[in-house]
């Protein structure tokens, strides 16, 4: 099965260049500010671009700008993004790389900046990975970074630079907002938009809002049977046992998975936790090479539940169906197992204590209709006798996994 399976991830590979890819109706305003009607690949960022793919028409060439290309990309009535020089302080919040200066260390960059209102005043978001900085102008001002910075005043104390407050009172001045609105106010999406939609209507503008859809991570349960083929070997490095090596017929095995489908690029991402079951027993005999006419036996009884924590990756296909990878971490938890190692005659027994150990499996597989799934999967070998210092296994299983979509 490890052939099959390793031939489905080269397929998988090649499918996935030419899997369909979503392009929406947008545009686009070069470095010469010409605005072009066009598509755009829509790919749900988390962190900010700095390059996009688009098409002149729906059945054109995929192309590729960057912020140094165009001035501003937008698709309709969802994003919008412009490319800006701007001054960005990218001060860590990790309290483990906090610095001890409280005044942010501004460098020049150019970025797309995601418009999050327009109107009087406008309000941007820049996000990179855990760092995110809320940007504002007022009308058609410079572009500034809202100034929010965590830094150290002792070895084991943290205080925080809250400027944005003040830039805030002081730029957006209305008699509906008073001193009280920025006092406490969070460095935070939904929060500095309330006060730039008060501060807009206040001015007598409409603000225009480019709201994302309000995905939330989706939560999936699946039921996962599967059909396990396995083989082990056993070795001793000190003795005259020349080893056991066995396969078992295919057995089955069973899993509840729940599939967390993260809120941003299409869905293509989900992490997955899962607990399985599965057992595998096996008898292998060979001739003593020490003793004549006695036989020694080797006998595997393995049951486990292995708790299954990965990541998943989407390729859409269309509408009903995607391939997909995915890889998982496994800790194995064995019982009521042994591993019997004894001769014929009766004279030498050894009992061997089968302990959890951790691997890894991979798998690549099919879904279909969100609800139905077929997967090839391979487990990195396990050493289940580990514990002991001159025996050695190596437990090896690969699976047909088929699953349906509870909720």
């Amino acid at each position: 099965m490890q052939k099959q399976l390793y031939l489905l991830f080269l397929t998988l590979t090649c499918l996935s260049a030419q899997a369909q890819i979503t392009f929406e109706k947008g545009y686009i305003i070069d470095s010469l500010g010409v605005k072009t009607e066009c598509f755009i690949r829509n790919n749900e960022w988390k962190s900010n671009p700095t390059r996009f793919q688009y098409k002149l028409s729906e059945t054109g060439e995929a192309k590729w700008a960057s912020v140094k290309d165009v001035r501003e990309f937008s698709v309709y009535n969802t994003f919008r993004f412009i490319s800006q020089t701007v001054l960005i302080d990218r001060s860590s919040e990790d309290m483990n790389q906090l610095s001890e200066e409280s005044a942010p260390d501004f460098k020049e960059e150019t970025l797309f900046l995601e418009m999050l209102m327009e109107g009087k005043a406008n309000l941007y978001k820049y996000e990179d990975g855990s760092l995110l900085r809320f940007f504002f102008n007022k009308d058609g001002g410079t572009i500034q970074q809202l100034v929010f910075k965590s830094y150290f005043v002792s070895a084991t104390a943290s205080a925080q630079n809250n400027a944005f407050r003040q830039q805030l009172e002081e730029q957006l001045t209305c008699k509906d907002l008073s001193k009280e609105n920025f006092q406490q106010l969070s460095y935070a999406r939904n929060e500095l938009m309330r006060v730039f939609r008060a501060y807009n209507t206040c001015e007598g503008f409409e603000p225009v809002v480019f709201e994302k859809s309000n995905k939330k991570m989706s939560v999936h349960l699946l039921v996962r049977p599967r059909l396990n083929i396995s083989s082990f070997e056993l070795e001793n490095s000190s003795s005259s046992y020349r080893g056991a090596q066995m396969s078992s017929k295919p057995a089955f095995g069973f899993g509840l998975q729940a599939e967390f489908v993260l809120p941003y690029n299409k869905g293509k991402w989900a992490l997955l936790a899962e607990p399985v079951f599965q057992y595998f027993s096996g008898e292998s005999s060979r001739k003593s090479s020490s003793v004549l006419n006695t036989d020694v036996i080797t006998s595997v009884n393995y049951k486990s539940v292995e708790a299954q924590v990965g990541l998943r990756h989407y390729f859409m296909l269309n509408e009903q169906a995607a391939l997909f990878l995915n890889a998982a971490h496994i800790l194995d938890i064995s019982f009521a197992s042994s591993v019997v190692v004894e001769q014929s005659n009766g004279q030498n027994r050894n009992e061997l204590k089968v302990d959890g150990r951790r691997n890894w499996g991979i798998g690549a597989g099919f879904r279909y209709k969100n609800k139905f799934s077929a997967e090839l999967r391979y487990q990195t070998p396990r050493d289940i006798v580990g514990s002991y210092l001159l025996w050695n296994s190596s437990y090896k299983t690969s699976s047909l996994v088929l699953g349906y979509r509870l909720l």
